[in-house]
Formats: C-alpha cells, structure tokens, sequence
C-alpha cells in the first residue's frame, strides 16, 4: 500500500522490512480464526492493536522502530453440563456424560470380548 502526502512517499508493504504488513496480516488471521470459532461469542467485539515506536539517535538520521501489535479476541464461552463418576469393569473411576448412563450401573462396553 503506497501512501503519497505532501514531500513524501512511503510503501507500508515494506515498511520496517515489511514486518508491520506481516504483523498486521497474522493479526486479522488471528481474530478471523476467533470469529470462526463457534465457541465464541458471535457478536463479540474483537481489537488488532498496533503500536509503532520510533526512537531516533542524536543524529537525527537513524531511527529505532518497534512494532508491537495486540491482539483482543473473544474468550471462549463457558458451558456448563452434569457428569456422573462411575466405575469401570476394572474398578477404575471414570466419568460418564449424564445422558451416556443411568447412575450405579456398570456399562457392559468395559466387559472383555466386547
């Protein structure tokens, strides 16, 4: 992307290397991966931050810039659900979904030969 204004030009695309294109891009991929994420909030506000730092020497013809970038996505939903703690044929504890077993029986897929 090419930004023109009076006495200057500059290529965004290569700015600093072109990290801050690259930093950019792997920041909305970041928050279109949230988005997609059907465990998220849909309507949820998501934010790419971008902070560029310029730190110039005494010279005044050398500049240090840092390019950090923030990313605020939507958390992921919480979920609530009943288990029930069983055993199996062996007698180990196990967790059972509470629509998988009725609570006290012994499921016969842990038999052996089944």
């Amino acid at each position: 992307m090419q930004v023109t204004r009076k006495g200057w030009n500059m290529d965004l695309e290569k700015f600093a290397h072109g990290n801050l294109a690259r930093q950019i891009v792997e920041g909305i991929r970041a928050i279109l991966a949230n988005i997609s994420n059907d465990m998220t909030p849909a309507r949820a506000k998501r934010q790419l931050i971008i902070k560029i730092t310029f730190h110039p020497e005494a010279d005044r013809k050398n500049v240090k810039i840092g390019i950090e970038t923030k990313i605020n996505t939507a958390p992921i939903m919480s979920t609530e659900t009943n288990m029930f703690i069983g055993q199996d044929i062996s007698g180990k504890p196990v967790f059972y979904n509470s629509d998988d077993q009725i609570p006290g029986q012994i499921s016969v897929c842990n038999l052996e030969g089944e």
